[in-house]
């Protein structure tokens, strides 16, 4: 399991210095209300699943733990065909409700949410028969065509227009979907094999349904912030929170790969002891990654100026990925490997409804942006701890919670009043010495793994 883990981090490091060039590069060189626009589309993106009605997620519980040779090709080429007919008719449906609107940015969206979803359901057919490499290949693919045309955009052709920055995500869609299918298809020659059946497109939507509205209700969950932020507050201010919320998103690419290796592996196996085993280690490695908060702190007050206050912004919710981590790759893997996904979507309501009510009471308290990340970092412990109150059997112990508070608390400190370099050290310093001394196990764990990763490459390179 755990090695699974490092082989799909290690075929992101790519896909994050990428994303680290192209996350600072646009608020750079893109004025504020520009910016802020194309920001605007991506949030309208996060509901793109939605759009689905469940058969990417179908799909996912339907091909977990199986091989990508075990499944029939006609199958596969069914699936595809029928799914993207049916994205086809939905586009058709929310572009003439963008035009009667009058609303640029859905219109967009319109087309741009097509290749998406068939991106993200390539993607769930990776991820559930553990195609783990071909996934990474993707994701670094899709982060290198997209830095490879903003660097044209902005360096050759001077354009500040949110438009061809918007419309360059959408061409990229359609490039990475037929790299996707390209490599699909190679594994499992499945073209021209079959045809479109709406009574397989109804069936995996079923499946998928409950799924899937726990999934956009955690999207929506992630997202309120910004919502909160984009009606209460300036154009500026919502250009300084996004882009925090997009150094959040790129570190978040060394948790997600958790997601993507855990599912398939609780579906073969769910030992109590295995899953409190990896629990450890992800909590350790996310108190790890978020340490990427101080460069970014660094790369922000030398070059990013008019960002610096989404500096504090940054620390909050990069804090929040600790405990956002620990709850979708343990416990949201596990209700789905044990198809409970309404514990999920019940928490997930729940959950939503508890943020609108944070995020507001504490807008009321602090009148500022800061006020929507330190309640993202409330919600986020609060929902932890109902997952940890649920499941007696998968429970952190007491050493494990004071290891956490104590990390977090020193991150926010040590990111709020020291400078980024001093902050860093004395935040690596004490992840070290605490893991040593409280994580004993984990830590001589984690060693062994990176020395046979290590031993690996050298022999390659041999």
């Amino acid at each position: 399991m755990i090695e699974g883990i490092f082989q799909v981090m290690l075929a992101n490091i790519l896909s994050l210095i990428l994303n680290l060039l192209n996350n600072f590069m646009l608020p750079k060189y893109l004025t504020i209300d520009s910016y802020a626009m194309l920001k605007t589309y991506t949030l309208y993106m996060t509901y793109a699943g939605f759009l689905h009605f469940g058969f990417s997620d179908g799909i996912y519980l339907k091909y977990g733990g199986k091989k990508i040779r075990d499944i029939q090709k006609s199958e596969i080429d069914t699936c595809l065909k029928s799914f993207f007919m049916m994205e086809i008719v939905v586009a058709v449906i929310v572009a003439a409700i963008s035009r009667v609107i009058c609303d640029q940015i859905l219109l967009f969206f319109s087309v741009g949410f097509i290749c998406c979803n068939f991106i993200a359901l390539l993607q769930n057919l990776y991820q559930a028969t553990g195609e783990f490499k071909s996934y990474g290949r993707a994701l670094n693919a899709q982060s290198l065509i997209v830095l490879t045309f903003n660097i044209i955009l902005i360096f050759f052709f001077h354009i500040d227009n949110y438009v061809y920055f918007i419309l360059l995500q959408i061409l990229v869609g359609v490039i990475v979907s037929i790299f996707l299918t390209i490599q699909f298809n190679r594994k499992n020659p499945f073209v021209h094999t079959g045809r479109i059946m709406p009574m397989s497109l109804m069936e995996n939507i079923r499946s998928g349904f409950v799924l899937m509205i726990g999934n956009l209700s955690s999207k929506i969950f992630t997202s309120i912030d910004r919502w909160f932020v984009k009606i209460l507050m300036l154009t500026v201010d919502f250009a300084q929170y996004s882009f925090a919320v997009s150094i959040d998103t790129m570190v978040n690419t060394f948790i997600t790969p958790i997601t993507v290796t855990l599912y398939n592996r609780f579906c073969v196996s769910r030992e109590e002891a295995d899953i409190k085993r990896a629990k450890n280690i992800l909590l350790i490695w996310v108190l790890l990654v978020i340490a990427a908060a101080f460069p970014a702190k660094l790369i922000i007050e030398l070059f990013l100026d008019q960002y610096k206050i989404a500096t504090t912004v940054m620390f909050f919710l990069l804090a929040s990925q600790v405990f956002a981590g620990l709850v979708k790759g343990i416990y949201v893997n596990y209700y789905k490997a044990e198809k409970k996904q309404n514990i999920y979507f019940k928490q997930t309501i729940v959950m939503i409804v508890f943020s609108i009510a944070a995020n507001l009471a504490f807008y009321l308290i602090m009148r500022n942006m800061q006020s929507f990340a330190v309640t993202t970092l409330i919600t986020n412990i609060i929902w932890l701890l109902v997952c940890e109150i649920s499941n007696k059997n998968l429970r952190f112990g007491w050493t494990s919670y004071f290891f956490c508070g104590v990390e977090i608390t020193l991150f926010i400190i040590l990111g709020t009043y020291c400078n980024p370099i001093m902050g860093l050290i004395l935040y690596l310093l004490s992840l070290l010495v605490l893991t040593r001394l409280m994580m004993k196990d984990c830590f001589y764990e984690i060693l062994e793994i990176v020395k046979k990763y290590a031993k690996r490459l050298l022999q390659q390179k041999r």
